[in-house]
């Protein structure tokens, strides 16, 4: 099993169901791109459901550890700190482009992981900017 194995899974994964959208790739394809066994995959994350909750969760981690982090700001002004906030996430967004279209996308389809994952960051999201 190589070192980078499932950095390369998720690199692979989130390019895949960007072009081919979530039911659109297989753990095969998925596995051929990152030139790594299917049991490789299943090892890191069990199954591709697995694989999709691991790149919102890393997504909305970070998403919201950017808005925890500019919240020391908020001594500086609210203007201030929500400007910092805003342009923090669009930097985060536009460097990360592939899985935030990818995740934005996703969010819009009605399913029951979808609903699930977003029940917890949409709350913690609302309690901050609250």
């Amino acid at each position: 099993m190589k070192k980078d194995s499932k950095e390369e899974i998720v690199k692979a994964a989130i390019s895949l169901f960007n072009s081919n959208g979530y039911a659109g790739t297989s753990i095969r394809d998925i596995a051929t791109v990152a030139k790594v066994n299917s049991a490789t995959i299943a090892y890191h994350f069990e199954n591709k459901l697995g694989l999709l909750e691991y790149c919102f969760t890393y997504f909305f981690e970070q998403y919201l550890s950017i808005i925890e982090e500019k919240f020391s700001l908020m001594d500086t002004g609210v203007k201030d700190c929500l400007k910092r906030i805003t342009a923090d996430l669009l930097h985060y967004q536009c460097e990360n482009i592939e899985l935030t279209s990818f995740v934005y996308r996703e969010m819009s389809m009605d399913s029951q992981v979808v609903r699930e994952i977003m029940s917890t960051y949409a709350l913690k999201e609302k309690y901050y900017f609250q």
